[in-house]
């Protein structure tokens, strides 16, 4: 049973996860910062250093209580503030801070050194394979999902 259950592909991902966020922690610990604190920064950056909470939800497809948490120690931290919508007060923006900014070239870094260790020894060809291999897998994670919420739906 031991040995069918390593084999799980499913297994295997969360293996792959856990040791992922582990090293990442580890790694990000230096700046006060998570792994996942570190993916939400860069979308910051990316979406122009100011999103909503509810982007960020969506985004991470996660609850709003987690987006609060996570921003919630962002803010504490210094690396984002945090104010609410002018034009639709039920939204709160979250924006970068100089410090997120400061640290943003060495974070960066790190996760594209964390990605070449991922595929170390893997040629160019197999890499682009594995890519198209783990967005069919998100793609139909990301199916069932819809499924499941369509069900809940019909159920109430």
């Amino acid at each position: 049973m031991e040995q069918e259950q390593t084999q799980d592909i499913g297994f295997i991902l969360k293996t792959i996860t856990d040791r992922i966020r582990s090293m990442a922690d580890r790694s990000f610990a230096a700046f006060g910062l998570t792994g996942t604190q570190v993916h939400y920064l860069g979308f910051l950056e990316e979406s122009g250093g100011s999103t909503s909470q509810r982007l960020l939800e969506e985004h991470f497809a996660v609850s709003h209580p987690t987006v609060i948490g996570i921003v919630s120690r962002l803010q504490e931290k210094g690396f984002v503030t945090v104010e609410i919508d002018s034009r639709d007060r039920r939204n709160r923006i979250v924006t970068m801070t100089q410090k997120a900014y400061d640290v943003g070239v060495q974070l960066g870094a790190g996760r594209r050194e964390m990605d070449r260790m991922l595929v170390r020894g893997f040629s160019d060809a197999e890499r682009e394979q594995l890519r198209q291999y783990l967005c069919r897998i998100l793609d139909n994670t990301e199916e069932e999902e819809k499924k499941g919420e369509a069900c809940e739906k019909e159920e109430k």
